[in-house]
C-alpha cells in the first residue's frame, strides 16, 4: 500500500444533474439539464473558441468560455438528435438573451465556479 498523499484523498460524490425549467418563458414545459463540471470543461478549447467566434462574433471571450462550460455540461435529451450544444446555446443567447441569462444564472447557482479564476484567458489566433 502506498503511503502517497494522493492515496488518502477520498472521492468526492458528484452531484445529481440539474435542471433548469424554462417553461415560464415559452409557455409550456421545457427545460434545460446539465451535469456537474469536471476540472476539465473549466479550460476552453481554443479550436471551439475560435469557431465560435466567428459564427457570434459580438460575444466577449467570457462569454464564449461560459458558454461552452454549459455546452459540455448539457445532457443532451431524448429528441435532441445530433445537435451542436455550444451552437445552440449561442443562438439562444443571440435570439432569446432572457432565457439565455435566466439559465446561465441558475447554472451559475446550481454549480458556482469563479470563472474569471477557473479558466485562462486565451490568444485570439
Amino acid at each position: 500500500m502506498s503511503n502517497s498523499i494522493f492515496d488518502s484523498i477520498p472521492k468526492l460524490e458528484g452531484r445529481p444533474n440539474h435542471v433548469v425549467d424554462i417553461e415560464r418563458f415559452i409557455g409550456a414545459p421545457g427545460s434545460f439539464t446539465f451535469r456537474e463540471p469536471k476540472a476539465s470543461d473549466l479550460f476552453p478549447r481554443p479550436e471551439v473558441q475560435k469557431a465560435l467566434k466567428i459564427a457570434f462574433p459580438e460575444f466577449p471571450d467570457q462569454m464564449l468560455q461560459i458558454l461552452m462550460i454549459m455546452a459540455r455540461c448539457y445532457v443532451i435529451q431524448p429528441g435532441d438528435g445530433e445537435i451542436n450544444p455550444g451552437r445552440r446555446f449561442a443562438q439562444l443567447a443571440r435570439d432569446r438573451s432572457d432565457i439565455y441569462l435566466y439559465v446561465v444564472a441558475d447554472f451559475a447557482k446550481a454549480f458556482p465556479i469563479d470563472f474569471t479564476a477557473a479558466v485562462d484567458e486565451v490568444p485570439n489566433d
